[in-house]
């Protein structure tokens, strides 16, 4: 039987703690400008192990859009495989709980289906966490992150 894992990435399948000022301050450009740089986090074995028993991977990311080749290129150079990465639109500047929840319905099609077809999210967040929780889904939080 195949299941579907979803991850964040900033925080919980990267380290990016080392650039969290640019975060604080708001400096999403410069945040997420340096995402290269990040050593891979522990959830990113677990991703791979996943991959490796044929599970479904998706990365639900609050990363603006034009940050996509880096996030592949990042993706590529620590060997992790997904099967999709949904990523927060270009100058969208909502809550990251609310782009996410988007972009699980523009995915899934509806909020339900989602709920039936994921089995669990990773999620560095309490805030994106908590919301998801409260929707019905299972999600473990990892390193403790952002927002």
């Amino acid at each position: 039987m195949i299941y579907t894992y979803i991850f964040d990435i900033d925080g919980t399948i990267s380290d990016s703690r080392w650039r969290s000022e640019h975060a604080e301050a708001r400096d999403w450009d410069t945040f997420h400008g340096l995402c290269e740089q990040d050593a891979p986090l522990p959830a990113a074995r677990l991703m791979r192990s996943l991959v490796a028993a044929d599970h479904c991977i998706i990365l639900l990311t609050g990363r603006n859009e034009k940050f996509r080749k880096q996030t592949q290129a990042w993706l590529k150079a620590h060997d992790l495989q997904v099967d999709e990465l949904l990523m927060r639109p270009d100058n969208n500047f909502d809550a990251a709980e609310i782009v996410k929840e988007a972009q699980l319905v523009e995915y899934f099609g509806d909020i339900d289906k989602a709920k039936v077809e994921v089995t669990c999210m990773f999620e560095d967040s309490e805030k994106v966490a908590e919301h998801f929780r409260q929707k019905g889904f299972t999600v473990f939080t990892t390193l403790g992150g952002i927002g």
